[in-house]
């Protein structure tokens, strides 16, 4: 069977991603400074997908519709947001990854994505209560 681009490294690519997710999610210092860089580096292929992928120049991974690589992706992207923010770290830069940024705005404004996104305050208290409790444990992260 034949995927588009993406969806046959899905797999790969959440295995990569959510273990530096939560690194970042429970790490402080220096922890958190490798956990960070090793995030970057994945999202910084992302980037790359996009700039060179067969929808390269299209508005989501799976070109001019939302596909199932965006889904994926989205799903994770919304509490990467937060996680930026209760950690203040910055993992997707617009400067250094301008396309997956755009992507990202896109895909939280598209129909059928904003009007089932969950309460931005409830899932920013949620998070940022959770990394508290991570990360004033006396447990090695």
């Amino acid at each position: 069977m034949s995927f588009p681009y993406g969806v046959s490294n899905t797999n790969y690519e959440w295995q990569q991603l959510s273990p530096c997710f939560a690194r970042v999610f429970k790490s402080q210092g220096e922890q958190l400074q490798r956990a960070v860089e090793e995030s970057v580096a994945n999202f910084l292929l992302l980037e790359e997908a996009l700039r060179t992928s067969s929808s390269s120049g299209k508005a989501y991974f799976g070109g001019d519709e939302i596909g199932f690589l965006d889904i994926a992706l989205g799903g994770i992207l919304v509490s990467i947001k937060f996680l930026e923010v209760v950690s203040n770290v910055v993992l997707i830069d617009p400067e250094k990854m301008p396309l997956l940024s755009a992507w990202r705005g896109r895909f939280y404004e598209a129909d059928g994505v904003k009007e089932v996104l969950p309460d931005q305050t409830k899932v920013l208290d949620f998070i940022s209560s959770m990394r508290a409790r991570f990360t004033s444990r006396d447990v090695p992260n």
